[in-house]
């Protein structure tokens, strides 16, 4: 295992297979975001490892033993992981040090239109949030907003907004933030807090962010969601996004982001799939009472417990 930094790291563009990855992946790639390159070559690279603050991806040679074998050390035990080829995606099973790592679906969504979407009136109060005036955000839970932008020279982009943001009492209870920025391209993600969820400021965050960035000349808009996040996709194609595609991310646990839109038939077969690897693994015993306690299995999740 070798590390890739500065300018070396864009041998790397070329070897990608899917260009429709997570955009945080370039802008690792070009330096634009914090993250990790490593490669079984410096010079001449065929397997690599990309870390990125939203995801890993595995690319190249994945037949590649001496790579995988460094792997393990770079591996931690709750990483998530993309798969840049279907070889990839047979090895991660068999090298991640969690025995529960398995495939779950995600939706990638796009937008690159300038059309206007009607924000609808309502009685918050709606803020943005630039590179140049981030310092003066001084809401008491602004790292909600400000630990998702994983921009490294916000200096480099003083006239772009980073967040649309609603105000409640004095606090953010629903942000919709870029997370990295490159080429006039960005991607963005919603989040509301709990107890203010579908009271619609989601789509009112999203939607002021969207017009926001159009009339800062960026139409290439990309918003990335877990397929059981129903909510994350309305308000996605409300605002105009189209899905593009479907893909595997690779998790040792479950990546709900709404549990309120996973069904109780999903979360008793989540129960089951770690109450199975709780047999070989104890610590997966938390994962299944985790499961079994959202879909109201009072006996079950005891019988975890008691196992712990």
């Amino acid at each position: 295992m070798q590390e890739l930094s500065g300018s070396d790291r864009l041998k790397l563009s070329s070897m990608i297979n899917n260009k429709q990855h997570e955009l945080t992946i370039k802008c690792v790639i070009e330096g634009l975001s914090p993250g990790d390159v490593f490669v079984d070559d410096v010079l001449s690279p065929k397997s690599f490892l990309i870390k990125t603050p939203e995801c890993n991806l595995l690319g190249g040679d994945a037949f590649n033993e001496a790579f995988k074998d460094g792997l393990k050390d770079e591996i931690e035990y709750y990483d998530t992981f993309l798969c840049d080829t279907d070889g990839w995606q047979d090895s991660i099973l068999k090298i991640h040090p969690n025995i529960a790592v398995k495939s779950y679906k995600r939706k990638y969504y796009s937008r690159n239109n300038k059309s206007k979407i009607r924000v609808p009136d309502v009685y918050v109060k709606i803020e943005y949030i630039y590179a140049k005036n981030i310092k003066n955000v001084t809401y008491k839970n602004k790292e909600i907003v400000l630990d998702w932008i994983n921009i490294l020279n916000l200096n480099d982009i003083p006239n772009v907004c980073l967040a649309a943001i609603i105000i409640v009492d004095g606090q953010i209870v629903s942000s919709s933030c870029i997370d990295c920025y490159t080429d006039k391209r960005v991607e963005i993600g919603i989040k509301t807090s709990k107890g203010y969820e579908k009271k619609g400021y989601g789509f009112v965050a999203t939607s002021a962010l969207v017009n926001e960035l159009n009339n800062n000349g960026i139409t290439d808009i990309g918003w990335h969601c877990m397929s059981t996040n129903i909510g994350s996709q309305r308000i996605a194609e409300k605002c105009g996004f189209v899905e593009i595609y479907e893909y595997p991310l690779f998790s040792p646990y479950p990546p709900i982001e709404n549990i309120n839109d996973v069904s109780i038939a999903e979360l008793n077969k989540l129960g089951e799939f770690y109450s199975d690897k709780g047999k070989i693994a104890i610590d997966q015993n938390w994962q299944a009472a985790r499961c079994w306690a959202k879909a109201k299995e009072e006996s079950k999740v005891v019988e975890c417990i008691k196992k712990l």
